[in-house]
């Protein structure tokens, strides 16, 4: 039971993280899109 609930939380916060860097992801090529069109 335990080393489900540690496997579990480990998987929500490898989630978690990669949907924080796809954001920034996402950001940063917006911001370099808009500063190489000018």
């Amino acid at each position: 039971m335990i080393l489900a609930a540690i496997s579990t939380s480990l998987i929500t916060v490898v989630v978690l993280t990669c949907v924080v860097f796809g954001k920034a992801a996402a950001e940063l090529v917006a911001e370099y899109e808009a500063f190489s069109e000018s």
